[in-house]
């Protein structure tokens, strides 16, 4: 059920915390102090302060670019000096087109397989431009201490956009224009403001859902854009909301708060944790800036640090019978940063030789073929949760669509065949009443289990619509990556 009004039906008081600045402020601001500098302004000294001097450099320039002045350190500010002034912190070639887009439309246009599965629903998904702006996300919609389906109204908007952003890679000029629309439409009505600040209880929550927003407009506008024109003033604003709200919400605890010390997204290491350095990072590619980058990076090292031997992650197997679905999430998140971070050419480094994505996609390989396997990490670990029977499975077909991206990055490796080899647990396909989340379009297993790639070619292609972009769109030239 789509419960759109919630979101904007309380503010609550927001404290000081929120002003605080991210992790990459300083060296953002730097950087473009350097920038400026090197243009001729005065700014003093390039000390990563945004003080009068800096103001008024900043705001000569964009003057001269048609700019309205702005007293804060902006988006559109952060894109313009990199454009005018490129220094060491500049991405070479800006731009979150994790392919050549042009070449790409060409591409799935002349494969009618191909130029369907960049069309197709994606869930409850809702086009981008009938969707109203929220102005504040609050936790009224999580009122029990987790997001409850019938408190779920950002996945209707999220899978939205991830439809449109295929639409309009296979040449749907409606699905550009909506993305576009809804960028322009929701940073007009400055939308998505705080409503609880950083020390509530459920500000893990209220942030989580706010980063995954920000995160695939962004991506779904970076590819919009690139067929869409956009008048400059109009996109200035975008980038100054979206920084902005990104700039607010980028959210890392160092470790388990007091108040909730068993919960696993208050970890480093969690997927939450992961969630909150995206959208910064979608950012920082698509407008040029390398330091707003950096969190993700780190973020990526920690998660996989904190690996075991096995590929398990302690923060996600210990989510009770949520364990292999919080598990693939924290994967695409992986996989994500990694395409980034290629397109880019930074190399990301795992921590060890067993801490790495292949190995993550070997564990899940194990749980999907016995999903009892991390029933041990999930009783020792478990946290509060609506997930505490470790003996009903919650799977959902989405998860197969981190698969174009692995193959994107990996190849066709051990792990991949592996899992493309593999068989399915018939719990998690069974007739059973579903207390949880089964898979309800598998077979009934007469002939017995079926591998993985046949489970996808039951349960069709939509799974392949991951990682807040259409994966096997971007990425995929057959309908199933698996076969």
């Amino acid at each position: 059920m789509f419960r759109f009004a919630l979101v904007a039906a309380v503010f609550l008081a927001v404290s000081p915390a929120l002003a605080q600045a991210p992790a990459y402020h300083a060296d953002t601001v730097k950087a473009a102090q350097e920038a400026l500098a090197r243009l001729g302004y005065d700014v003093g000294t390039a000390d990563g302060a945004w003080g009068p001097k800096s103001r008024a450099a900043m705001n000569e320039l964009r003057a001269e670019h048609g700019l309205p002045e702005a007293e804060d350190f902006v988006g559109s500010s952060l894109w313009l000096v990199h454009r005018e002034s490129p220094g060491e912190t500049t991405l070479a070639d800006p731009g979150l087109d994790l392919v050549d887009l042009v070449e790409r439309r060409a591409e799935v246009e002349a494969n009618p397989q191909l130029d369907a599965l960049c069309r197709m629903p994606v869930g409850i998904g809702r086009a981008p431009r009938s969707v109203p702006a929220p102005d504040v996300v609050s936790p009224i919609a999580i009122p029990d201490g987790f997001i409850a389906d019938d408190d779920d109204w950002y996945s209707a908007i999220q899978e939205g956009l991830v439809m449109a952003q295929g639409q309009c890679l296979a040449g749907a000029a409606g699905a550009c224009r909506g993305i576009v629309q809804m960028a322009t439409t929701w940073a007009e009505a400055d939308a998505l403001e705080p409503g609880v600040s950083r020390n509530h209880e459920m500000a893990e929550d209220v942030y989580w859902i706010a980063n995954a927003l920000l995160r695939d407009i962004t991506f779904a506008y970076s590819t919009a854009i690139a067929f869409e024109e956009v008048e400059p003033v109009a996109h200035a604003h975008v980038l100054d909301w979206l920084k902005r709200r990104i700039d607010q919400y980028h959210f890392a605890r160092r470790g388990p708060s007091e108040s909730r010390p068993g919960d696993a997204n208050y970890f480093p290491g969690s997927n939450h944790a992961m969630a909150h350095m995206q959208p910064a990072m979608a950012f920082g590619a698509m407008v040029g800036d390398r330091t707003m980058m950096q969190p993700a990076f780190d973020r990526w090292e920690t998660v996989l640090g904190s690996m075991r031997n096995d590929g398990s992650l302690p923060t996600e197997t210990r989510r009770g019978a949520r364990w292999l679905h919080y598990s693939f999430v924290q994967m695409s998140q992986l996989l994500a940063t990694e395409l980034v971070a290629k397109r880019h050419g930074i190399e990301l480094v795992p921590p060890s030789e067993n801490q790495s994505v292949p190995n993550l996609l070997s564990f899940v390989t194990a749980g999907l073929a016995d999903f009892d396997l991390a029933v041990p990490y999930a009783k020792a670990n478990a946290g509060p949760g609506p997930s505490e029977d470790f003996t009903v499975p919650w799977v959902r077909k989405f998860y197969f669509g981190v698969i174009p991206g692995y193959r994107e990055l990996y190849g066709e490796d051990e792990a991949f065949v592996a899992f493309r080899d593999g068989t399915v647990d018939a719990d998690l396909c069974s007739t059973e009443p579903r207390l949880e989340r089964k898979l309800k379009e598998c077979n009934r297993f007469d002939e017995g289990p079926q591998t993985i790639a046949e489970l996808v070619d039951t349960i069709g292609t939509e799974p392949f619509h991951s990682m807040s972009l259409p994966a096997g769109c971007f990425f995929s030239d057959v309908i199933n990556p698996l076969e």
